[in-house]
């Protein structure tokens, strides 16, 4: 979903990954760092959406379904990032600060420097792997809003371990150089690549989620 308009569907009755490897926010594996801004980054282990809806702009609180969430409502140019679900795991922080500029929620977001390469500043946010968000067949939603700069490269939103992991399954929201979205999974072996066709706008917050029902 963009802005809370259904962009593809896909279906599959493939159990879930069990990714081995940290959880990375602006990144997978220290590859294609994320070069823009995030707000409210949520993962749930429910389908919070299953039809068209309008994204929420009143920051999100922890309930039974929330597995991950990562919110930006403080200091400008802090780095001190928590998990503000009620597992309240650690994370790591690499070149990633809170930004005061006109967020959709709260007073700041999660700021990631931009960069021209692959792999030249590097900028992320990790959580260890956890048997938590290896979601079988069950239902899980992303979501989060994004500021997307004018780029000329892949870059990742949200993601698992680099596909260089030999034998590791791996899952990646990315962002292609002409602003569509991508969803990849490889489990070590084989992929498949979920591409949009609707460019996102450059310079505004825009609200994405990825939704998986079993029903």
């Amino acid at each position: 979903y963009v802005d809370g308009v259904q962009q593809l569907q896909y279906s599959n009755t493939s159990p879930w990954f069990n990714v081995t490897s940290p959880l990375y926010i602006g990144s997978y594996g220290a590859m294609e760092s994320w070069g823009g801004k995030l707000d409210e980054v949520r993962l749930s282990d429910s389908a919070r959406y299953t039809s068209a809806f309008t994204p929420s702009t009143t920051k999100f609180t922890s309930d039974a379904n929330t597995v991950v969430l990562i919110q930006s409502d403080t200091t400008n140019g802090s780095t001190v990032f928590t998990d503000s679900s009620s597992n309240s795991y650690p994370i790591t922080v690499t070149n990633v600060s809170h930004y005061d500029t006109l967020p959709p929620v709260g007073s700041s977001a999660i700021y990631f420097p931009a960069n021209s390469g692959l792999t030249n500043t590097q900028s992320w946010l990790a959580i260890a792997d956890n048997s938590v968000w290896d979601f079988g067949t069950g239902d899980f939603t992303w979501e989060m809003w994004v500021m997307v700069p004018a780029i000329s490269r892949q870059m990742k939103i949200f993601g698992s371990q680099g596909w260089s992991n030999s034998g590791a399954y791996d899952w990646v929201f990315d962002i292609n150089p002409n602003r569509t979205l991508i969803l990849s999974f490889y489990n070590g072996s084989t992929s498949q690549d979920l591409n949009t066709s609707t460019a996102l706008p450059v310079s505004t917050w825009t609200h994405l989620a990825v939704s998986r029902s079993s029903v």
